[in-house]
């Protein structure tokens, strides 16, 4: 069994709301399995920053705790699978947009310029120089 003093606070803080008659009762086999289920389901269990400080000031002192890690609850990997989904499928629209959209402009180029060499006119008395013009 661990030292008094060693004891982390989290089990400590737990353990001290229990009555005193309960917490007699507990054999050292039923304790340790309590702060074993209490170590696992606690919640700065790996983050990859834990930064906790206690504050003491002249009217008191308060504490500091600052986490950060990747969110492993269910609902909010859940909502993760759902904005990476909408993610790619706004990564497919903005590489169509952004890429594909020059793409056809040279194609259409293309196009436009072997319709003039072949002397194809469409709209008699418009040509792309017109347009540009007009604009």
């Amino acid at each position: 069994m661990k030292e008094p003093g060693k004891e982390d606070p989290y089990i400590h803080a737990v353990m001290r709301r229990l009555s005193p008659e309960i917490r007699a009762s507990f054999t050292p086999a039923q304790r340790a399995a309590i702060e074993e289920a209490l170590m696992s389901d606690k919640t700065s269990k790996g983050h990859r920053v834990d930064i906790r400080l206690n504050i003491p000031l002249f009217f008191g002192s308060y504490y500091l705790v600052f986490l950060m890690g990747r969110d492993r609850r269910v609902s909010t990997v859940r909502l993760e699978s759902i904005r990476q989904q909408g993610l790619s499928l706004s990564s497919l629209v903005f590489f169509f947009l952004i890429v594909l959209s020059p793409v056809a402009m040279a194609i259409l180029l293309i196009l436009y310029a072997v319709k003039s060499a072949l002397g194809i006119d469409l709209m008699p008395d418009w040509h792309l120089k017109d347009l540009l013009r007009l604009w």
